[in-house]
C-alpha cells in the first residue's frame, strides 16, 4: 500500500501547481504475496534510462530499506507534462514481490507546439541541410511528449551553428537527451 500527500485516483496523480510537490510514504506496505518487503526501488521517471545501460526497465533511481527514514519519499519532478514512477518492493532476496506504477499529471504544464518547418538553417552546405533535415525527420517521429524537447534542441543548435563551442555543447547535450 502506497499512500502520498497528493490524492491517487487510478494510479494517477494530478497537480496544478507548479510548486506542488509529491511525497510517497511506504510504510505501511504489505506485498500481495505474503512475502515480507525488505526494500523499496524507485524509478523517478520510466521513459528515462537513467542508469544510461540502455534499458528503461532496470533503473533504481531511488533505494531505501523497509523502516528507513520513515519510509517517506520525496519524488523529484521532471519538465515534462506527465511523469511516470515505478515503486518496485523487494524481498530479502532481493526479488520483486510487488510493483506499482504512478504517473504524474502537471496540470500546469501548457504543451506547446513547435513547428519543424519553421527551423530554418542558413548558410550551411548542401550536405549539413541534408543531414539537419534527417534529424527534423526523425525528430518528428518521436512521441509527443519528447518532441518538443527535441524540437528546443534542434532550434538552439539552429542558434548557435556558427559557434563550434556552443554547437558541440548543444551537440552533446542532444544526444545525452537521445
Amino acid at each position: 500500500m502506497i499512500f502520498a500527500n497528493r490524492d491517487i485516483k487510478e494510479n494517477i496523480i494530478s497537480l496544478d501547481d507548479k510548486k506542488d510537490r509529491v511525497f510517497f510514504y511506504l510504510g505501511e506496505s504489505k506485498s500481495s504475496t505474503e512475502t515480507d518487503i525488505t526494500d523499496f526501488v524507485i524509478d523517478l521517471d520510466t521513459q528515462y534510462d537513467s542508469n544510461i545501460n540502455g534499458g528503461k526497465e532496470d533503473d533504481a533511481d531511488v533505494s531505501l530499506s523497509f523502516g528507513q527514514d520513515n519510509n517517506i519519499v520525496e519524488i523529484s519532478l521532471n519538465e515534462r507534462k506527465n511523469q511516470t514512477v515505478k515503486i518496485s518492493a523487494l524481498d530479502i532476496q532481493g526479488n520483486v514481490v510487488d510493483t506499482k506504477m504512478i504517473e504524474i499529471q502537471k496540470e500546469f504544464i501548457q504543451e506547446e507546439e513547435i513547428d519543424p518547418s519553421s527551423i530554418v538553417f542558413e548558410g550551411i552546405s548542401e550536405s549539413e541541410k541534408v543531414t539537419i533535415e534527417k534529424i527534423k525527420n526523425e525528430v518528428k517521429q518521436l512521441p509527443k511528449q519528447h518532441r518538443l524537447k527535441a524540437l528546443m534542441y534542434v532550434q538552439k543548435l539552429q542558434e548557435e551553428w556558427f559557434d563550434a563551442a556552443e554547437k558541440t555543447k548543444v551537440i552533446v547535450e542532444f544526444e545525452g537527451y537521445v
